[in-house]
């Protein structure tokens, strides 16, 4: 998990900080697939199994709304299991 965070960051300044950057489908769905790798859950196995379902019913908009979104969860629980408390705002 912690390379993928690794790579989740420097997705995430990416798409943050480089004004024009262009994240395709095919950026989505190794970054998907790389999280499912590292044990991220996704709502619907056909987002890190399937790539031509996933472009059409989610897109990469929702495919990298998944990825923050479940890693988020997957940290909460790893928090959680270690006797802190980790509440979403």
């Amino acid at each position: 998990m912690a390379n993928f965070l690794s790579e989740m960051n420097s997705t995430r300044n990416r798409l943050a900080h480089r004004s024009g950057f262009k994240f395709t489908f095919d950026d989505g769905f190794a970054f998907v697939q790389s999280a499912a790798r590292a044990g991220a859950d996704f709502s619907d196995d056909t987002i890190p199994t399937d790539k031509k379902n996933a472009e059409e019913w989610y897109r990469v908009d929702a495919i990298i709304q998944e990825v923050f979104q479940n890693t988020a969860q997957e940290l909460a629980f790893v928090i959680e299991d270690n006797g802190s408390q980790f509440e979403f705002s």
